[in-house]
This record gives structure tokens, sequence and C-alpha cells, in this order.
């Protein structure tokens, strides 16, 4: 590997190994599994990261990193199962995407909670304001209640004004514990509810102002009563597709959520809801209906707006601070004079109005973001992302996911924006500044062509103290010596592993090693050979080599014109 000025601390919880080419990369994986560590540098053109509970997760992490190395493919593969296995350089932009009602879970976040203290903060701070509310924490629905069913507890969560405030709060401890590893997003959009937790990221809304907004938004949906709350259904096809067959059925039913080109959310009348259900069955178009109280993001729960307009014109709600998309017409919220006024207006209507999910999407990324992390509960974001943008060029990840684990599911986000050179810091700051300036790109596409460049430079090799070394022949036959001394496979020992520091090989061991390369070379005694003059395997192997006359030219094989170098410009994360 390129010995350069930009290797880096790898952050608490995540192991990680960079590379020049495949080959170095599998020799790397094949020392790490022996126990070897390596300097990581952000700016090689392959860097493989992954968060591991024990050393047994880490090793098969290794092993089927190996594997995809060798076959020269599967890298997407590696990725959905954590391991970041990254071979381009990435230079777009980061957007987050907050997670909406619907995706909570009993127990999420607070494993994270337990781990964080930044976490455990901001359910301290989402108690103090919801219990005057709820007459109870917020925290004491989530918690996993054993006086209580498991079902019987869900349902209690599920309840819009519980779930919202809950989901919120997942939201914004994620944001917040992102931030304080040194991630922040270049722009933000969040999935219905999730909205109000993009908000908190634009810097509109405090996230004591964006919980009471959301108490009052669920509250108010909740409220409204009707002799038809409606129903909503998702639609396994495209909007498209769903419009084409609404147009066909009497009543009101619309197309609620956008979600991406396999997902569709319709939202009416009951009556309208069942018989555009029917409809897609008939065509062998898979529908699952949704259990929720009311229609949501249709006219049915419209009602709910003006009281919603009104807690939100009570509360400091300001410009955005970084750009931020709106459910209601897919574009960014506005700047600059009556920003605050048109802000409450777009967030009122939002109750009623479909979710332009699929749009907001294409938006970000016309707009240059190609690397986007849903904050909040499970993983139906990400999905939704890698949907739409199909083959583009992008990454989707989550940061919870409770068949993961919260805080693994966490670090491998960590891991993924690592490998993808975001400047991840070697641990969380107690307290962060959600605005703070982000630290440099190391993994650009200007520095991946930098090191190129580097590596294709003549250099002058070192003086050293004898212009020869051993041959290859010299070289395996010492390296299983060695491993046979020392128990380390041979594929896993580098030529400059110092033998004491790295190998473990004290002067007892080490005069048993040169003993059996003495015999097995037929080498007579050197009066001038001093054992502490050796202090790598490649001068012990020279050394032998001269010592037999089994020598070569020593030429610099860091790198010539037929080394393999993995391009940096063929699939490129860029703007």
């Amino acid at each position: 590997m390129c010995s350069s000025d930009l290797a880096v601390a790898v952050p608490e919880g995540i192991w990680a190994i960079s590379a020049d080419t495949p080959e170095e990369m599998i020799s790397r994986c094949q020392g790490m599994r022996a126990g070897r560590t390596f300097p990581y540098e952000p700016d090689a053109p392959l860097r493989l990261v992954a968060a591991a509970e024990n050393e047994a997760e880490r090793n098969g992490q290794l092993e089927k990193a190996i594997s995809a190395l060798q076959k020269g493919k599967g890298y997407d593969l590696l990725r959905q199962r954590g391991i970041s296995l990254e071979d381009v350089p990435c230079d777009g932009q980061l957007a987050f995407l907050f997670t909406g009602q619907g995706s909570q879970y009993i127990g999420m976040g607070l494993d994270l909670a337990e781990r964080y203290p930044i976490v455990a903060d901001t359910f301290r701070e989402a108690d103090a304001v919801m219990e005057p509310l709820l007459g109870r924490t917020l925290t004491s629905f989530i918690r996993r209640d054993p006086s209580l069913s498991e079902d019987d507890q869900f349902e209690a969560l599920r309840a819009t004004e519980i779930s919202q405030p809950a989901t919120l709060t997942v939201d914004v401890a994620i944001l917040r514990l992102l931030s304080a590893w040194g991630v922040r997003p270049d722009m933000v959009a969040g999935h219905s509810l999730g909205e109000y937790g993009a908000a908190v990221a634009a810097g509109m809304l405090t996230f004591r102002d964006a919980l009471v907004a959301v108490s009052a938004r669920g509250r108010e949906m909740a409220a409204v009563k009707l002799d038809d709350f409606g129903k909503m259904a998702g639609i396994a096809t495209s909007t498209e597709t769903v419009e084409q067959v609404l147009a066909e059925i009497p009543g009101y039913v619309v197309a609620a959520n956008k979600n991406c080109p396999t997902q569709t959310v319709i939202a009416g009348e009951t009556e309208a809801v069942e018989a555009a259900i029917e409809a897609f069955k008939s065509r062998g178009i898979t529908v699952y209906p949704l259990p929720v109280s009311h229609a949501f993001h249709s006219r049915i729960v419209a009602p709910a707006s003006e009281p919603l307009k009104r807690v939100l014109q009570n509360l400091d709600l300001q410009e955005p601070r970084r750009r931020i998309t709106t459910n209601v017409d897919s574009r960014w919220y506005p700047t600059g004079p009556g920003a605050k006024e048109k802000a409450i207006e777009l967030l009122a209507r939002q109750v009623a109005s479909p979710v332009e999910w699929t749009s907001q999407i294409e938006r970000m990324y016309a707009e240059g973001a190609r690397i986007f992390v849903e904050c909040g509960p499970k993983r139906a974001l990400a999905g939704f992302v890698v949907a739409i943008l199909k083959h583009r060029p992008h990454r989707a990840l989550y940061t919870n996911q409770p068949k993961r684990g919260g805080v693994l599911a966490f670090l491998d986000s960590l891991a993924a924006l690592f490998a993808l050179g975001f400047p991840v810091a070697s641990g969380p700051a107690p307290a962060t500044d959600l605005f703070a300036p982000l630290g440099d790109r190391r993994s650009t596409s200007a520095r991946l062509a930098a090191r190129a460049e580097a590596l294709r430079a003549p250099t002058t090799p070192a003086p050293e103290p004898d212009s020869t070394r051993g041959t290859p022949l010299i070289e395996q036959g010492i390296l299983k010596i060695v491993s046979a001394k020392t128990g380390y496979p041979v594929e896993a020992l580098d030529l400059d592993f110092d033998l004491e520091a790295d190998l473990g090989i004290d002067t007892v061991k080490l005069a048993d090693i040169i003993g059996t390369v003495r015999e097995q070379y037929r080498l007579e005694q050197d009066p001038d050979f001093r054992m502490g003059e050796y202090r790598t395997l490649r001068s012990l192997i020279d050394y032998a080599g001269r010592r037999v006359g089994a020598t070569r030219d020593r030429k610099s094989t860091r790198l010539n014109s037929s080394h393999t170098v993995i391009s940096y410009a063929v699939f490129c994360l860029k703007k």
C-alpha cells in the first residue's frame, strides 16, 4: 500500500482496510484474519469497512469480502449485508431522509440511548415535553411493558397521537447521533410525519417545537369526526398505473403516497377504496390493506389542517438553514421574505395532500445528492430510494433495523459513510451542533486521482545496504519456514513485517528460524552475522539470497505499468 499522509483513525466499533489493488486487498484481509492491523487510507481506490460484534463476525465478513474480490463481482450484495466494499470515488452530496408513521416498533431507539448519552438526552427531552400531554412519559410507551401483551402494547404505540412523537424522537436522536460522529447532510426530506424531523434538521423548528407540532398534528388527525373515516391500501405498482385504474373508480380515492415505482398508497372514501382494491386484484396487482384510523393525506383529514395551522403560527418557525423539500409539491421550502408564512401553509396543507416522495428523491438527485441516509426506525425509505434510482449511481443507507439491533445497524451506516470518505470521527462528541461545518471529504475523485498519479510517478528507491534481493524461490522457501515456526499462514505474511513487533518473534525463535534457514540452504556459519541488523522478513530473505547466490537486481515492485490499479472514473458517485 502506498504510504499516504491521509491515513486516518478508524471509528470505534468498526474495522477497515484500504488497498490499491484487489490482490493487495485480499492479502490484507487474510492478514487481518491472522491478527494483523493496517493503516486505513481513505484516498485508496479500494476501501473495505464494516461493523462487527465480535472477532467471529469480523472473520466471517472478511471471508465474504475475499470471495467477492476473488470473483471480481458481488460488491452490491456485500453492501446489502453491511460490508461496505467501495471501489469508486464519492463526490456526491449527502441527503438525510426522515422516517414517518408506520415504521414504529416496541423498544425502538432505546438500545442506542443506553450506549450513547446524546440519544438518552433526546429521549429525556421528549419525555419532558410529552408527559404533560400524555399523562405519562413517551418512553414508557416505547419500552417493553411486561404487564401487557406485545400485541396490546403495539396497539397503544401505534395510536397516531403516540406513534408520531415517538417516531419523531427516534428520527431526531439519530440525526443528532450522526452529527456527533461528524456527519451532517447537505439536504433533507421527510416522509409524511418525517417532514417534521427534516424541519429540525433544516433548522426550521427546534426539537421541542417539532414535538408540539406533531402532537397537535396527531391529535387533530385522530379527532376528525366523520361518518366515513375512509381507508388506505398499498398497491404494488407505479403511480401512473394506479392513477389509470383510479380514473375508472366512482367516488373519492386518490394516490396518497407516491413512494416509488413499485409501491403507491391509495386513500379515500371506504366504498371507493374497496372498489379500487378489487380492480387492482382483478388485474393481478398485489394489494395490502393498511390498518389506519383515517384516510391520511386525503381530503378526508382536511379538517385537521386549520387547527394545526394555528398551532404552527404560535411556534418559532424559522427560514431553512439547509435545503429541504416538501411533500406537498416536491419543491424546496422557500427562503427569504415570507418564508415562515409559506412554510406554515405547506405544513398545514401537508396533512391532506398526497406525498410526492418519488418526485422529491428525483429533485434531490438532480441537485447532486448521491448518498441517501434514512434517519429513523427500519428501512422503508432506503428501499424506496433504491427502487426509484435503480441502476443510477447512488447509495441508500438505513441507520436502524430491529433484526440487526439498533447499535449495530447504526454502526453499519457509519461504516458505509466512512468507506465513502465522509469525515466520520473516531468517536461521538458528547454534544453537537447540527450546523457545524462538515470536515473535508476523503474519497473524492480529486484525492483518488492524486494518489493514482503519485503511484504512476517514478520513485527514487531509498539507499539500501545491498542492491540485490532474494529470488521468489528463496522468498517462498523462507516464508514457509517462518509460517511453520509462527503459525501464521504464508499469505498473511508481509515482507515488511517487523519480526518482533509484528510477528512476535523473539531472539530465541529468530535463532531457531535462522538455524533452519541455514540447514535448508546449506549456508556456512557467518561470523559477521548480527541478528539485530535483520528486523524484517525482507531483510532476512535478502541476506539468505546473497549467501546462497540466488539473487536478482533490486527494483521497486511497488507499481509498474502492468500493475492493476482500480479505475477511479468508471462508476463514480458524482454530482
